[in-house]
Formats: C-alpha cells, structure tokens, sequence
C-alpha cells in the first residue's frame, strides 16, 4: 500500500494524482492498481516515487531538503564518511548522488565525537558503569563503593 494508503477512482483520482504531482505530496493509486513501491528497495537514500499512473515506479534522489524547523531530523550529523551534514535528508541526497553508502555515525557535528573521547579520556573512572536503581552498589567520590546509595 502507498506511504498515505489512499484509493481512488475515477475522476477523482486524476485530480489527486495531479494535485500529488504539484504538491509531491502523497500519491493516490487506483484501487484496482498495486503499489508500485511496496516492494521496491531503492539504493542508498533514493526513495521510490510512483509514475503519474501509479503503474510504474522509479528510485530517484532528493532534489532538496526542506527545512521545517527543529526535529530530530533536522539537526546536524555526522556521516560515516566524515562529513557534517546539515541533517539526515541531506546525508541521504550525498549518499544517493554520490552512489554511495553513508550512514550517520553520530547525531551531530564530526568534531563533537573527537570532544566526547577526549572528555572521557579525562574522565576518572569512565570505564565504570553508572548503577542504574536505587539498591545497587553506588559509587562515591570515583573511589568507594557502597552496597546502597548514600544518603548525602
């Protein structure tokens, strides 16, 4: 089924399929017609857009990436390739451009990574785990451990 699930016949469809195309919103198939893309896997961040008919599909690359304010999704990355992204669209259209396979190594910029080894390089003690409830051994000062939590 398509991304927004939708069927339509007739002269209606024609409309939405039109208003779809203008949009590139969601694409409205015909009862009668499967979806094309319910089966297609497209290679390194293209995406599957139906034909005009819905009959057909091709893999194609974003041509742009929307910016619709603050999301998850649109905040910098870091690529497997180390490059900074803007966020998760545009590593996908370098991927998909580049034929290439980049995934996101880090939420963020590359530069943050080398900054969270170094911290934790300096950090006393970071091979230890933090206990995660109350009633497990607790730590204190980095240096004791304790069977319950303190009280201080």
């Amino acid at each position: 089924m398509s991304q927004c699930g939708h069927r339509a016949r007739g002269t209606a469809l024609v409309l939405l399929l039109v208003v779809s195309e203008l949009t590139r919103g969601c694409y409205i198939f015909p009862a009668e017609v499967p979806d094309p893309c319910r089966d297609r896997k497209c290679p390194y961040g293209a995406r599957c857009v139906p034909s005009m008919d819905g009959r057909t599909a091709t893999c194609e690359c974003p041509a742009r990436c929307p910016v619709y304010g603050d999301h998850a999704g649109s905040r910098p990355v870091c690529g497997s390739d180390g490059v900074d992204y803007r966020d998760q669209c545009e590593l996908r259209r370098a991927a998909c451009t580049g034929n290439a396979e980049i995934t996101v190594k880090f939420h963020g910029k590359c530069a943050d990574i080398d900054s969270l080894r170094h911290h934790k390089r300096e950090t006393p003690n970071s091979h230890q785990k933090c206990p995660s409830k109350r009633g497990s051994p607790a730590l204190k000062n980095n240096t004791q451990t304790y069977d319950t939590w303190p009280d201080d």
